[in-house]
């Protein structure tokens, strides 16, 4: 048998002492006290699409459940186009990497930049 190999997108870290972005953060990302170590919350998130190819909906639930029973770390689902509403669209992702134009699915949004400067987080 071959060993399963799982590798999440990437890790957030944030003050968990900041309760203002502590709340806000929530309404994005599902948060466990279990998560916060010496005043530092850790995210640990996948990015997946509104569409996914490849039964991917199947298998981040599987790996989600394998990382909680196995190492107690809660993986948090980012589908961009959903949680980019609430916490803001990085500048990087407001063009296309092609043409480098406007990009449509995020348009209208606010940068995160902008967003987490109410919280005085810097980016």
């Amino acid at each position: 048998m071959h060993p399963h190999v799982y590798t999440a997108d990437f890790k957030l870290m944030f003050d968990a002492n900041n309760m203002k972005l502590m709340e806000y953060l929530s309404q994005v990302f599902k948060l466990r006290v279990d998560d916060v170590k010496d005043g530092v919350l850790t995210l640990v998130v996948d990015v997946k699409g509104t569409f996914m190819s490849n039964d991917g909906g199947r298998s981040f639930s599987i790996n989600q459940k394998l990382m909680m029973a196995v190492h107690n770390i809660y993986v948090s689902k980012f589908v961009p186009k959903v949680a980019f509403k609430k916490l803001g669209v990085p500048k990087r992702c407001a063009t296309t990497m092609k043409s480098g134009k406007a990009s449509k699915v995020f348009k209208g949004m606010n940068f995160m930049e902008t967003v987490l400067r109410n919280f005085d987080v810097v980016v």
